[in-house]
């Protein structure tokens, strides 16, 4: 709990300090809030009798409710901050407010306050017009999102360039472009990659770098000063983009490289992978430069295919990443072989059963279908010598790309398969015969 000290030698007593307390000057300006260096706190991050005011005191109180969860608590700290504010608009408090409001559920709340500090005029006020953007955003406002954000960008026009808002600025191009793809319509993208590099010229002009190549350094180094803040990776992408049309280097592709293997990492994490995903983490492997290592690349890309439903293609990718050449040539032989003419089938949970041991090439296995099976009506049982070995693989989750399922062959009169291959020692190839 914050107390005040009087600064001189005479005697005193101390006030605790609540909510509410009276703002004025009387009492010598004891209790003027703006009476910086008159009150005490005990934070362990502070140094010994580091003193602080009022304000100071609830906005940490309010930020240690904020990470404790306690998020009305909160509020009410930072209201008081805004009661001994006075008539200055304190938009950093009301932005933190908005967003306790926006934690708790009050969406009607947290938007007035971000109306109130996005109204305030001063020189980063884009900062605030941006956060309601986002805000709106959230709320799949689209429409109204991209408002906000437009009038952030021209604020933004309206100053002197600098490094801060040069990086809110392809922030802000970012959450534009998707909050149009968001709405359906048709992706403004090359509009607002224009809107950017303006950005960017102006802000190299002020930095007065006229050349080519130190536009695109700094470019670049923005770009990257944005990925390794841990924003989002389209950002900086959008970023090295325009570093390379300017003056591309073997470090920026590099750069680029690596930004788009981020983004495609928490895409796949997710579970969010489509099949542009993969132009993208081709390209990436297409400009990264010859001696840097393409494994954790060729992981990557075998992670994209495996949400696609390609596990073989998946596995060569990791056994590339991993530089298992020899594995690879066999694979690949194999591989052909499912071009040849026939029908071919993949055994599944073999694992379950005797494993791979029943299964040599040339073993003969007998099919045997069971309409009644209560999980698959088209299952087919797998057996050697009038024992279960497996089953006809039948669904995405155990069936390879290069054969046929159990439902493909119900038609088929076949009631047995010769065992060809074992593919990376976990899919058993047969041939109908």
């Amino acid at each position: 709990m914050g107390i005040f000290f009087r600064d001189d030698d005479e005697e005193y007593e101390p006030w605790r300090w609540t909510l509410g307390d009276p703002v004025d000057d009387s009492n010598g300006g004891t209790m003027d809030p703006q009476n910086w260096g008159h009150g005490y706190t005990e934070d362990e991050e502070d140094e010994p009798d580091h003193y602080i005011g009022r304000s100071e005191y609830f906005f940490r109180q309010a930020k240690t409710c904020s990470i404790k969860g306690d998020h009305k608590t909160a509020i009410k700290f930072y209201k008081e901050v805004l009661r001994l504010s006075g008539p200055v608009a304190n938009c950093e408090v009301m932005s933190a407010i908005a967003d306790e409001y926006e934690t708790i559920g009050d969406y009607a709340s947290a938007e007035e306050y971000w109306m109130r500090c996005s109204e305030v005029e001063r020189h980063d006020s884009y900062k605030y017009i941006a956060g309601k953007g986002d805000f709106l955003y959230r709320r799949e406002r689209y429409g109204e999102a991209i408002g906000a954000y437009e009038e952030a960008l021209k604020d933004m026009d309206d100053g002197k360039m600098n490094l801060a808002m040069l990086k809110c600025y392809a922030r802000t191009v970012h959450f534009i472009i998707i909050s149009y793809m968001c709405l359906g319509e048709n992706n403004p993208k090359e509009k607002y990659h224009e809107e950017l590099k303006h950005a960017i010229n102006r802000y190299i002009k002020a930095k007065s770098f006229d050349d080519d190549e130190t536009k695109a350094y700094y470019m670049s180094q923005t770009a990257w000063e944005i990925y390794e803040s841990g924003r989002m990776s389209d950002e900086a992408l959008i970023l090295i983009d325009c570093a390379i049309k300017v003056h591309p280097t073997a470090n920026d592709y590099e750069r680029k490289a690596i930004f788009i293997k981020s983004k495609l990492k928490i895409e796949v994490l997710f579970n969010r992978i489509k099949p542009h995903h993969l132009d993208l983490i081709n390209e990436a492997l297409k400009i990264l430069p010859d001696d840097c290592d393409n494994g954790p690349y060729l992981n990557v890309k075998g992670d994209i295919l495996d949400q696609l439903g390609d596990p073989v293609k998946a596995r060569i990718c990791r056994a590339l990443a991993y530089k298992s050449y020899d594995e690879v040539n066999e694979v690949e032989k194999q591989l052909k072989k499912l071009k040849s003419a026939g029908t071919y089938i993949n055994i599944t949970g073999v694992h379950y059963y005797q494993g791979f041991t029943p299964f040599k090439e040339g073993t003969v296995v007998d099919l045997i279908r069971e309409p009644d099976n209560q999980h698959d009506p088209f299952a087919i049982r797998v057996e050697v010598n009038g024992e279960t070995v497996g089953y006809v693989a039948n669904n995405r989750y155990t069936l390879i790309k290069e054969v046929k399922s159990a439902t493909d062959i119900k038609d088929s009169n076949a009631t047995q398969a010769k065992v060809q291959f074992i593919l990376f020692r976990e899919w058993v190839i047969a041939k109908l015969i």
